[in-house]
């Protein structure tokens, strides 16, 4: 016994001096973060979660990206059912589907993987997801907006919300008024509602439709969303960001094709991407960004180009400025504006107030 104690002591020995000689000491275990990972509610058409852009492991797991589901329609069900208080996960139509495709697309313009070199790069990869779907085959609106904002909002506590709906013509806000009670609702809440700008007149292209007096994207509580580049030239008028018009993402046909489509529906996912990834810069640096801050942050970090701020309001947000933004985020801090800021000034005084009028 003595022995054997005597070999245990010269062993401990050896090894000290080896450390105090300069031995690599052992690794330590990977930090894992707890940052709570900000959550973006995708209100469209569904999703083909089986798609290879996003990690769906069912309502069962606790590491999936789709965080909530909930189908507002009644394409597959008897009756349309709205989520009762606390419930997440539809209880009816277990998995989400999508068989128009623009919600498949949208989301995983908002945070797809990046699988696949075609793909529009997403401003926050994995981001958590919660899908509502409100429309149907045929693209025509359904479900209870008001009702999967409200869900969004209160149930899932999405911390983004991303509607690319928008209508082809001019309606009051009056016929509407759920709806923009849920919208402001959620600002109130601390939630960015980002809306598409329009497409247009009659939703094709044709220029000088007001985008003031759109759906929605009317709302002085939402951010609104118009086309880059020249193509901002014929879409609708007045929007307060741009992004790229031309995306390619996911699509709905199986779990690895991928589709091109045009259309401010498209920006409008990516930069309520890129909000969510400020607010996981912020949180990250032991920050919170509320939802004027966050608003402004995503303004003030928009390209101001030649464009008129009639076509392109602030200017274009895109994958160039991410990273500057990002870093704002962290410090609390924004960009420098122009000095005197006229897009600025025109977006919210000028369209500012013409959204306010149509829709109060």
């Amino acid at each position: 016994m003595r022995r054997i104690g005597s070999a245990i002591v010269l062993l401990m020995t050896l090894v000290a001096l080896t450390t105090a000689a300069g031995a690599a000491p052992r690794r330590s275990s990977p930090t894992v973060s707890t940052t709570p990972p900000p959550v973006v509610a995708v209100i469209d058409s569904g999703v083909r979660a089986t798609h290879q852009e996003f990690d769906y492991r069912g309502r069962l797991s606790g590491a999936d990206q789709i965080v909530a589901w909930w189908d507002f329609t009644s394409e597959v069900k008897p009756a349309i059912v709205v989520p009762k208080a606390g419930q997440v996960w539809d209880t009816t139509v277990a998995d989400p589907y999508d068989r128009e495709g623009h919600g498949t697309l949208t989301a995983s313009l908002v945070g797809g993987r990046g699988l696949d070199a075609r793909k529009t790069p997403a401003a926050l990869r994995g981001a958590k997801l919660a899908i509502a779907k409100v429309a149907n085959a045929n693209g025509s609106i359904q479900g209870d907006v008001a009702a999967a904002i409200n869900w969004a909002v209160t149930t899932v506590r999405a911390d983004v919300i991303t509607m690319s709906i928008n209508s082809i013509v001019p309606v009051p806000a009056s016929p509407q008024r759920a709806v923009y009670k849920a919208i402001t609702a959620a600002r109130q809440a601390g939630v960015l509602v980002v809306v598409s700008n329009g497409n247009g007149y009659a939703g094709a292209g044709l220029p000088g439709d007001p985008g003031w007096a759109n759906s929605y994207s009317s709302s002085t509580a939402a951010l609104t969303v118009g086309a880059a580049g020249s193509a901002g030239y014929s879409m609708s008028t007045d929007p307060e960001v741009t992004a790229t018009y031309t995306s390619t993402g996911a699509s709905h046909l199986d779990d690895r094709s991928y589709v091109s489509r045009s259309g401010t529906s498209f920006g409008t996912p990516f930069v309520a991407g890129l909000a969510a990834s400020l607010i996981k810069a912020a949180r990250e640096a032991g920050r919170t960004l509320g939802v004027e801050q966050l608003e402004k942050l995503i303004k003030f970090s928009a390209s101001d180009t030649a464009v008129p701020p009639t076509f392109e309001g602030y200017g274009v947000v895109d994958m160039a400025g991410l990273a500057a933004a990002q870093s704002h985020a962290r410090a609390g801090t924004l960009p420098a504006r122009p000095t005197p800021d006229l897009s600025g000034a025109y977006v919210e005084s000028y369209a500012g107030t013409l959204r306010s009028a149509w829709s109060d």
